[in-house]
């Protein structure tokens, strides 16, 4: 009886380790939300339109996300140094990025509408899709690039 409980621990430590390596660490604890909205003004600026920009406004309007856009800023502007903080005056600027909202899926996946404006001249705007693929942020599908 003895060997038959030895055995039978002996399995259920088994079965536990086999179900713990089954279990993969949450793709994202190193992804911030910061990183993926980056992603999407990296995204946004490739438009030929920021080609000539001095500087290029960065205006978050959702104030839900708990995104801190001055540390938005400071990231995107390790790649673009025109990057600036939007302050109010975009009418200043003619041309500037949007972020108007960013809503977590249940899957943990993001959905981030966003744009440019130009002024009355011109705009885009478009909802992004932001995935997290092999640990890292990934922009997988942009719906609705209306340009207006």
């Amino acid at each position: 009886m003895r060997r038959k409980t030895q055995i039978i621990a002996a399995l259920a430590v088994i079965y536990g380790l086999a179900c713990a390596a089954r279990v993969a660490p949450n793709p994202c604890e190193r992804c911030s939300l910061q990183d993926a909205v980056v992603l999407v003004v990296e995204r946004i600026v490739t438009d030929p339109v920021f080609d000539g920009a001095v500087e290029i406004p960065i205006c978050v309007d959702d104030r839900n996300a708990k995104l801190d856009t001055a540390d938005l800023v400071r990231q995107f502007a390790r790649h673009e140094p025109r990057a600036r903080t939007c302050t109010g005056l975009v009418f200043v600027h003619p041309v500037y990025v949007h972020i108007g909202s960013i809503v977590r899926l249940s899957n943990g996946d993001l959905l981030v509408h966003a744009g440019h404006f130009c002024g009355n001249l011109c705009g885009s705007e478009a909802t992004f899709k932001v995935d997290v693929i092999g640990g890292r942020w990934q922009v997988v599908k942009m719906d609705g690039n209306r340009d207006f």
